[in-house]
């Protein structure tokens, strides 16, 4: 009978324990997320103005990196979206690890979290399920869609949206730094892109997704295909993408538009949809803009429908000219993705011999309204 009592005490206690470790548990990977306006900012990016702010045609404001971020060879930037949380309002920015440097690719990609505000910023490093990195994912472009990050990954065999909750930060302890990094954000779910996504905007007109294919001698074989679709909002939905559900539309632009690094759509006031493109050609040589409009519900005989802008114009920007995201304010915010070593371009006309490189700034939509 002693035994019997002494059995159901000890296991009474064994299950206590083993509740209270759970909710310890618990309780400490809930304090190790972060929400975005907690994040701890540990970087100081600079403003950019006078002779720097008018290499960049129509700047409103922007901002450099701080001096490491500006000279790495090891990672470059490449999308760009953002948002206002708190009161606050952010712009995150994905990298690249780059093969040429260190073998950097086996770190995949990072975002740098940048509060307007203060120009304070930070990078968190993506991982999977599995703590593992994305190794030679360009995450050419990124989108902030339902309360989530969009991210881009075109490598061979993927073709694949990614998305993350930016209000779960991860904080590792020291030990566990991943290429040390202890800030991290770990992925939800993905999806299947219905084209290659080499970049991604949201079109906040439609409430749809964006994404564009990159293709240096746009053809038949290697079109510049473009594809509207509704987001999918979680996991359930995500394994469901379809054509129907996701209200998917696929155009194609002309072949005259070579190298497409980002694209972004919006209404313009006179009903018409307004197309901005970027496009670059390499450290050394001038970037484009791109300003147009396009009519997406004209008929061609070809299928995917064969765009045709009209008052089409472009504008020269410096080199490495990236993705593009227009913000709730109606500010068009680009990037430029070379470090300051890089390439022997000189800027024409300003008498400036140590040009700009690697910025983020951004342009008022009514200065780049077509005509």
């Amino acid at each position: 009978m002693l035994t019997r009592k002494f059995s159901t005490t000890f296991l009474i206690l064994l299950g206590c324990v083993l509740c209270l470790t759970s909710m310890n548990i618990f309780k400490e990977n809930q304090a190790n997320k972060i929400k975005l306006v907690s994040l701890d900012l540990n970087r100081k990016a600079v403003s950019l103005k006078g002779n720097k702010m008018e290499e960049f045609p129509n700047a409103e404001r922007g901002f450099l990196w701080d001096s490491d971020d500006s000279k790495t060879k090891k990672w470059r930037p490449q999308g760009i979206t953002g948002l206002n949380e708190g009161g606050k309002e952010y712009i995150f920015v994905s990298w690249y690890g780059r093969k040429e440097e260190s073998k950097y690719d086996s770190r995949g990609a990072r975002i740098s979290v940048v509060d307007l505000s203060s120009l304070n910023y930070r990078h968190l490093l993506l991982i999977d399920k599995n703590k593992k990195t994305y190794p030679d994912m360009h995450a050419g472009g990124i989108s902030v869609v339902n309360g989530k990050l969009h991210v881009a990954d075109s490598r061979p065999g993927n073709n694949l949206i990614r998305v993350y909750d930016y209000n779960k930060i991860i904080k590792l302890p020291e030990a566990e730094a991943i290429y040390d990094y202890t800030y991290i954000l770990m992925e939800e779910y993905n999806y299947n892109a219905p084209i290659k996504p080499s970049f991604i905007s949201f079109d906040k007109d439609r409430g749809s997704i964006l994404i564009g294919t990159f293709a240096e001698k746009p053809s038949d074989k290697d079109p510049n295909l473009m594809a509207w679709y509704k987001a999918p909002k979680n996991q359930q939905e995500a394994s469901k993408f379809n054509s129907t559900t996701n209200k998917i539309s696929v155009y194609r632009l002309p072949d005259d538009y070579k190298k497409i690094q980002g694209m972004v759509a919006s209404k313009a006031t006179n009903g018409k949809t307004i197309l901005w493109l970027s496009t670059s050609f390499g450290a050394d040589n001038r970037s484009n803009f791109y300003k147009m409009y396009i009519d997406i519900n004209a008929n061609t005989p070809k299928k995917p429908n064969i765009l045709k802008p009209t008052n089409s114009h472009s504008r020269k920007y410096p080199p490495g000219l990236e993705d593009a995201y227009l913000s709730v304010k109606n500010e068009l915010w680009l990037l430029t993705e070379f470090a300051f070593s890089e390439g022997n371009y000189k800027q024409e006309g300003l008498g400036i011999s140590e040009p700009t490189r690697r910025a983020v700034f951004c342009i008022k939509k009514s200065k780049i309204t077509p005509e």
